[in-house]
């Protein structure tokens, strides 16, 4: 029984775990599409480049080989582009595609991190199927064990229970005999 309430945890935690994992998933994917709707919006609107489409937000990005530390300098873009709420900010198009840019890396940043964490999941569960199997396994075998100690305890001994499978026939006679060996004296006398 204290088997079955351990399973039914794991099972719990597990199940916990992978809704959360979805949970964060759902929010930081609509957090990002909402962040990129308003880089775009502002830059289609700006005055610099009033005509300026999702495949131009993405052209003058920085290259690819370029090293940023993406999460680290999260907090220095913010507060580059966020004002206090009375002014307008006067974003410029080249700081929202660099953000746009930073954007799509921190996206697919999380997205390789939540495939990740996935993978790890499947991992698990395939281990803790197998650790479940195993365990069942084992119960059965457990299981015949005792039914044969409550056999041979309810037929009180071997000697019932050669009567219960049959009788079974030791010929104590014989073995001595074949068992027997030949001494030869080897001293001269």
């Amino acid at each position: 029984m204290a088997n079955e309430q351990e399973l039914n945890e794991k099972n719990e935690y597990f199940e916990y775990v992978e809704s959360r994992i979805e949970n964060l998933e759902k929010l930081i994917l609509k957090k990002d599409e909402e962040l990129k709707s308003l880089i775009l919006k502002t830059v289609q609107n700006g005055p610099a480049q009033p005509e300026k489409s999702a495949a131009g937000a993405t052209a003058l990005r920085p290259e690819a080989n370029h090293f940023e530390r993406v999460f680290d300098d999260l907090k220095e873009e913010e507060s580059r582009f966020l004002k206090s709420e009375g002014e307008i900010p006067n974003y410029k198009a080249d700081e929202l595609n660099i953000q746009l840019a930073n954007i799509e890396k921190r996206e697919k940043m999380v997205q390789d991190m939540l495939d990740s964490l996935g993978t790890a999941l499947a991992i698990l569960k395939k281990r803790h199927e197998e650790v479940n199997r195993k365990e069942e396994t084992l119960n059965r075998e457990y299981q015949k064990l005792q039914e044969i100690e409550a056999l041979y305890r309810n037929t009180e001994g071997l000697d019932a229970l050669t009567s219960t499978f049959g009788k079974v026939t030791i010929d104590k006679g014989s073995s001595r005999e074949n068992d027997g060996t030949i001494f030869i004296n080897d001293s001269k006398e």
